[in-house]
């Protein structure tokens, strides 16, 4: 039987922040609040983006994949600092900012033979303004 334990795959982590609305007297407050810190996981690049040149500003914009563990509290939305070789004991990881799409969930198939690889996939994106 084949085992791909995690530990192996997932040489990154993230952490990720939502904004939730709190009721205070009566008043609707949106609040930014921490959801999940250093969760193991792998971020895949996708190929490296064009700048964008306008009169305002120059900017880039893409696209990254980010999977983890089945169960975690990740949705659409949500905001995602991913801490790239967070999880191999790199002492200064480097941290890139991103916004989180639709999670989608890979579960076992029935029937089909246990090599651990069930995994959510989220894809992630970031634009970033040139300096």
């Amino acid at each position: 039987m084949f085992h791909w334990p995690s530990h192996y795959t997932y040489t990154d982590t993230f952490d990720s922040y939502r904004v939730v609305e709190t009721l205070d007297g009566g008043i609707t407050k949106h609040t930014r609040q921490q959801v999940l810190k250093g969760i193991p996981c792998r971020a895949y690049n996708n190929p490296t983006p064009d700048i964008q040149m306008s009169e305002q500003a120059a900017t880039t914009s893409g696209g990254n994949t980010l999977c983890c563990d089945i169960g975690l509290d990740i949705r659409a939305g949500d905001e995602i600092i991913v801490h790239r070789y967070g999880n191999n004991g790199d002492p200064t990881p480097i941290d890139t900012r991103y916004f989180a799409g639709r999670p989608n969930e890979y579960r076992m198939p029935f029937g089909g033979v246990w090599c651990d690889i069930e995994h959510i996939q989220v894809a992630l994106y970031n634009e970033q303004r040139v300096e």
